[in-house]
């Protein structure tokens, strides 16, 4: 989904509460008494506003509009327009407490994604090597994959990519590397 620019600020707080401590946007009530808002009503407000996408992220239907719930929870704490990347600290994208969010950049960002869904070893950044027989590390600086030594097993491998990656990424890597 591409980022759209979001409503104003005045009319997202007409329509949702924002709890930072759960994270939850909740619609709030429509105004008016005809049939159309109080059946709205009846079966919206005070609910969580959206649902979860198959990458994770809550999304909302605003006026026939889809937005990452996280970028309208920036606008509304912030007032000020969300820049494209924010991130979600312990990698749970469904997860829009206001301690989790953050900004943070393309490279960043990408530092803190965990396992791919095909991994094998069980460990980010720890690969089977066919012609060498070993497991070894493999991590992304500037942009180029680099390769850091053969293991006998992947714990070995594992803790070499932990800490180039905390060294080269700081508070940005995966949660599971901490």
């Amino acid at each position: 989904m591409q980022f759209i620019t979001l409503p104003d600020l005045g009319y997202l707080y007409q329509r949702f509460d924002y709890d930072p401590a759960s994270g939850e946007l909740r619609w709030k009530a429509k105004q008016g008494c005809d049939r159309e808002t109080n059946r709205w009503n009846a079966k919206h407000a005070g609910k969580i506003a959206g649902s979860i996408n198959i990458l994770g992220h809550r999304t909302v239907h605003l006026d026939s509009v889809q937005y990452y719930a996280h970028r309208i929870i920036w606008y509304m704490m912030t007032g000020n327009s969300p820049p494209e990347e924010i991130d979600h600290k312990n990698g749970k994208y469904a997860d829009n407490r206001w301690e989790n969010l953050r900004l943070a950049n393309r490279s960043q960002q990408r530092h803190n994604i965990g396992k791919r869904r095909n991994n094998t070893s069980g460990y980010i950044g720890v690969s089977w090597s066919h012609d060498h027989q070993k497991w070894f590390a493999q991590i992304v600086i500037e942009g180029r994959r680099v390769k850091r030594g053969y293991f006998d097993t992947p714990e070995e491998a594992a803790e070499i990519y932990r800490r180039i990656a905390q060294a080269r990424h700081g508070e940005f890597i995966h949660p599971s590397l901490l």
